[in-house]
């Protein structure tokens, strides 16, 4: 019998990474979610039987101590989706550059953290897949339009995003069906 597949969610939520987790528990996979607070996470992780790790994904220390967790749980995550951001608006004049920075460090350095993590044990093992998420939601305005689309936002413009539903090889198809073709965004 082969053990079924894992799926690590890191920066999970109520939101996109929990119709994920819902999404991969269906498929049969073994779920873990990361998040800063994972409190959030009890009613999730009952009805996925995932499990929850505390993990700040700015921190290198923590992103290790999750992947180990996980490691000795399940074994190398088989796909791992990165959808923490740092959520920073504010009009390009008014930026404070420590919170902007703060932000960054979530939705751009964590991405980084944690995808080296799963690129390392994912190319000892020849396998796997590393999804980044981001937000597509534009809001707000800025006055100066001819420098930026609008506020300010941190998610995901200092990391790659998939934030698309198709593809060359599947245009039609959402991120479930590009799940079970395997059409891998990052492939190793």
């Amino acid at each position: 019998m082969t053990q079924p597949e894992t799926a690590l969610i890191v920066g999970a939520g109520t939101g996109l990474s929990a119709s994920l987790a819902r999404l991969f528990a269906e498929e049969g996979m073994q779920v873990a979610l990361a998040a800063r607070n994972v409190d959030k996470l009890d009613e999730l992780t009952l009805e996925t039987h995932a499990i929850a790790v505390r993990c700040d994904a700015s921190q290198p220390s923590e992103v290790a101590a999750l992947f180990d967790e996980v490691e000795r749980t399940f074994g190398v995550p088989d796909l791992v989706v990165y959808t923490a951001s740092g959520r920073y608006r504010a009009p390009i004049e008014s930026i404070e550059a420590e919170q902007l920075e703060s932000a960054l460090r979530v939705t751009a350095f964590g991405g980084f953290l944690v995808s080296q993590a799963a690129a390392f044990r994912m190319l000892a093992r020849g396998r796997g897949t590393i999804l980044l998420t981001g937000a597509s939601k534009r809001e707000g305005t800025c006055r100066l339009d001819a420098i930026c689309d609008g506020q300010i936002r941190t998610e995901r413009h200092g990391a790659v995003s998939c934030q698309g539903t198709g593809s060359a090889k599947h245009p039609r198809c959402s991120l479930r069906d590009r799940w079970r073709h395997r059409e891998q965004l990052v492939t190793i």
